[in-house]
């Protein structure tokens, strides 16, 4: 019953992740709107009805979160293994490749080292250039490499457990993304939010998901990420630049700026970093000095009008998506170096027992 009842959540997790985004996406835009009329609008709605069918409506909205889960799970899957992308990824950590995911399982390994000189073993991994071939071996190999090594199910316990938490969090991040497109489309609909700002968030979404690939990239390869210079934590460095920005230009937040607190906290902040960490934290420290300057430089530069009329719920929605992004996707990633790590070891120590299995059974058989 316990095991059904984590499955059962396992499978909700993404609708519920959705429609919570959803919902928190709208409160947010609920507290920082400049034009309350939209909410105006859904607060009578709500006023109009009756106790016992918000009550229901509610649950409704509670338990569309399964199938909605196994909807999401569905395309989910199908980015992971049957779509174009699947083979070679699209922005890692954002999908990651099939072929990575296997050469990071593999390691110093190579393909051939699986078939142990067996020919039923060497045709399923050369059927074919299909990335999947491998896997649909990969996947009994493995589970009889755990078994093998499993006294008490431990083993295997704890690489179900990443393999769920991986899913999950991909499953889940996935669920965000549609919660959050939802909410733009609902400003739109609500001739709250011109078109051209779904463009925006795109464009803001996009360099976050690049600067997250670089690094990905630099973590494999020790190579420069960003410009040919080794930026550590690009991402992060990006999306508090744009909160900088926010803070210093939203016009309902001039009131807390009035004597520049925020400039000399992140100044002191940046300072103490760079000087109790690493010398090459230090060029961050630089950069982030540099861009609370820029926010500051905006903030001249930029007609009160425009301010005073810009789309500010809308930039908050999108710095919050950032940051949920980044969270999601450093988790999964983590969650996937340790599973890949995980599978190595156990893999590498099949290797061993098999080889010396076989040693053994020549010596008895020539004696």
């Amino acid at each position: 019953m316990n095991k059904n009842f984590d499955t059962f959540l396992r499978w909700g997790m993404p609708g519920w992740s959705a429609i919570m985004g959803f919902l928190i996406f709208v409160l947010t835009d609920y507290f920082s709107a400049n034009d309350s009329t939209m909410y105006d609008k859904i607060n009578s709605a709500f006023a109009s009805q009756g106790l016992w069918q918000l009550t229901v409506a509610a649950l409704l909205v509670a338990g569309a979160g399964v199938p909605l889960g196994f909807i999401i799970y569905q395309i989910y899957f199908y980015l992971r293994w049957n779509s174009p992308v699947s083979e070679d990824g699209l922005l890692p950590p954002l999908v990651v490749g099939r072929r990575a995911e296997l050469d990071d399982t593999l390691h110093t390994l190579k393909i051939k080292d699986l078939a142990f000189k067996e020919k039923w073993r060497d045709e399923l991994l050369s059927e074919g250039e299909d990335h999947r071939t491998t896997w649909f071996y990969m996947d009994p190999f493995l589970v009889d490499t755990l078994i093998q090594a499993d006294k008490d199910g431990t083993v295997y316990d704890r690489h179900s457990y990443l393999m769920n938490m991986l899913h999950t969090l991909g499953a889940s991040h996935l669920g965000i993304v549609i919660g959050y497109v939802s909410y733009l489309l609902f400003k739109w609909r609500m001739e709250q939010s011109p078109l051209w700002w779904l463009v925006v968030a795109f464009g803001v979404i996009l360099v976050v998901l690049i600067l997250l690939s670089k690094e990905d990239l630099r973590n494999r390869n020790k190579k420069p990420n960003l410009f040919g210079m080794q930026i550590m934590y690009p991402a992060e460095l990006f999306i508090a630049s744009l909160v900088l920005v926010y803070l210093v230009n939203n016009p309902a937040l001039n009131i807390l700026f009035r004597y520049q607190l925020p400039w000399f906290i992140c100044a002191g902040i940046a300072l103490l970093w760079g000087i109790s960490v690493k010398s090459g934290r230090r060029f961050l420290m630089v950069i982030f000095v540099f861009a609370t300057i820029c926010a500051y430089v905006i903030k001249f530069l930029i007609p009160p009008s425009i301010q005073i009329n810009a789309n500010w719920p809308v930039m908050l929605s999108i710095l919050l998506f950032c940051i949920l992004t980044l969270i999601f996707l450093k988790n999964r990633q983590n969650t996937r170096e340790q599973l890949v790590t995980f599978e190595y070891y156990y893999v590498q120590k099949y290797i061993v027992d098999y080889q010396k299995s076989k040693k053994n059974q020549v010596s008895q058989t020539a004696k």
